[in-house]
């Protein structure tokens, strides 16, 4: 019988120069996929239910087990393989993770983003500019999107990957569409956000915005969130104001006009109606409870992670790098006029967040537990349900 040390050198297997993963032919239509102590096995809890008869199938297949490869071990990445292609290759059928023969070892070479022309962007831009993607074999193609809520919907659809906030990411996750989050995007930072009124507006903080009307792009998202949270230090309660959705682009003519009251901006729109007509700041939306929260990232669904582990891995490899080049605000101020409406001047004096390149899951979780304040979550919600198995 074949030890699974043995399968490299083995004449009907072959192993790929950059990733040791190995490849086993039983039938022309038939791949089996064993892969032995490599980080990327974080994914196998996800078929943790069939690794007692994957383990039997192997020994069927003519190849022995080491002892020390128990459910145990398997299931802490020190010695695994993927469950899922083991069972495919037993009943005879392709795995639902297709294995790819290039030598990148892409799932899918091309994929499309989701994404929104402001500044939390502005990594995602920079890698495609930059090379970054094309470096681990990628060909990123960007579509925009209003909101963050309005790529999810569309995931898995015409979008492979999506930006979005983490109040919606969770809300998804939660109502049943299981996500996966690849890359940290935006942290907030003082004055990043603003709750703008329209000079000569009368308002003096924000308790003056009782039975008035607020503008947020979406409704139950992370904007909405943070202004729920400055109400409430304010002693005002939701119900007291009218939340209207108004997109991003067009805040600064409907506060101008006076077709709402106040408006939750975000950069550079803020800078924008500030030099246009002279909008005020009411309150700040970033201080206390919601002080340097993680406000975006990016998401799969854990289906097409599942089925596209490599090139969700070199997705993330690439924004890890971008994410860290915009730790320099030159950086993002040279990136910014080439897909947002705003000028070198205006992009050079716009407030700025911050760019985290690591993906902190207990930073995330003060999202799910702000949410939670305000009853936007019926309990307690693990964000590690959501962490990336790549």
């Amino acid at each position: 019988m074949l030890q699974i040390a043995d399968l490299a050198s083995h004449a009907r297997f072959r192993q790929t120069p950059e990733h040791p993963r190995l490849l086993a032919r039983r039938q022309p239509a038939l791949k089996l996929v064993i892969s032995a102590s490599h980080p990327r096995n974080r994914q196998l809890p996800q078929f943790a239910d069939d690794l007692p008869a994957a383990l039997s199938c192997l020994t069927s297949l003519g190849v022995s087990m080491p002892h020390r490869l128990t459910r145990r071990a398997a299931l802490s990445g020190a010695s695994a393989f993927t469950a899922s292609a083991v069972l495919a290759a037993c009943s005879g059928k392709e795995s639902s993770q297709p294995a790819s023969d290039d030598p990148g070892g892409l799932e899918k070479r091309s994929i499309t983003v989701g994404a929104i022309p402001i500044i939390d962007d502005a990594p995602l831009y920079l890698a495609i500019r930059d090379g970054y993607f094309k470096a681990h074999g990628l060909d990123v193609r960007v579509e925009e999107i209003p909101g963050g809520a309005a790529g999810i919907p569309r995931l898995d659809k015409d979008l492979d990957m999506t930006f979005g906030n983490y109040v919606s990411f969770i809300q998804a996750h939660v109502a049943g569409l299981p996500l996966r989050l690849s890359s940290d995007g935006f942290q907030a930072a003082r004055d990043t956000f603003g709750l703008m009124v329209a000079p000569g507006s009368g308002m003096r903080s924000p308790a003056d915005l009782r039975g008035r009307t607020v503008a947020v792009n979406i409704r139950k998202n992370i904007l909405h969130l943070l202004m729920l949270s400055l109400l409430a230090t304010h002693s005002v309660r939701e119900h007291d104001v009218t939340f209207v959705e108004v997109p991003f682009p067009d805040m600064g003519a409907a506060l101008k006009k006076g077709k709402v009251d106040a408006a939750v901006m975000v950069e550079p729109f803020i800078t924008g109606a500030q030099k246009d007509f002279g909008a005020e700041q009411l309150g700040e939306l970033t201080e206390g409870p919601t002080e340097n929260l993680p406000i975006a990232g990016y998401a799969s669904t854990a289906l097409w992670e599942r089925r596209n582990p490599n090139t969700a891995l070199a997705f993330k490899r690439a924004m890890q790098q971008a994410q860290h080049e915009c730790a320099d605000r030159h950086t993002v101020t040279g990136i910014l006029p080439s897909y947002t409406k705003i000028d070198r001047q205006t992009a050079a004096i716009v407030r700025m967040g911050a760019f985290p390149s690591t993906l902190n899951l207990t930073r995330v979780q003060r999202v799910a537990d702000l949410m939670l304040r305000f009853s936007w979550l019926r309990e307690k919600f693990d964000v590690t349900a959501m962490a990336t198995a790549v």
